[in-house]
């Protein structure tokens, strides 16, 4: 028996295993907590998971992870430019709040990001 509700908004011709959507809902839950990991690590644990969504992003496209991987490149993107222009304005008011604010990024687009997949959903619509 094949899911299709793992594919709501997205091409509905491709579905996957119930096994297959297991084991990516555990990958893509692993991510989220390695980038939530990212602060006490000083980054570490999100640099691995940023190669992972690279090296494993084809096997996901065209479901609901595809979309959560894309949440996450562009969570650790974003944060990177952050992060080195609150360092590089850190003796300013603007760079610790920066700083600040990039916590509650990480925080934000990690909760969010799970809460959408507890649900099943892809990040976008749906």
């Amino acid at each position: 028996e094949l899911y299709s509700f793992m594919k709501r908004g997205l091409d509905m011709d491709q579905y996957l295993e119930p096994e297959k959507f297991k084991l990516w809902k555990r990958w893509t839950q692993s991510l989220y907590i390695l980038y939530g990991l990212a602060v006490p690590t000083l980054g570490l644990t999100a640099v691995v998971a940023v190669f992972i969504n690279y090296l494993k992003g084809h096997s996901v496209s065209g479901t609901i992870f595809d979309s959560h991987f894309q949440w996450q490149t562009r969570t650790f993107w974003t944060s990177l430019m952050i992060l080195i222009t609150g360092l590089v304005s850190i003796f300013f008011l603007v760079g610790q709040v920066l700083l600040i604010g990039l916590l509650f990024w990480i925080v934000y687009r990690v909760g969010w990001g799970l809460f959408r997949l507890s649900k099943n959903k892809p990040m976008y619509g749906g």
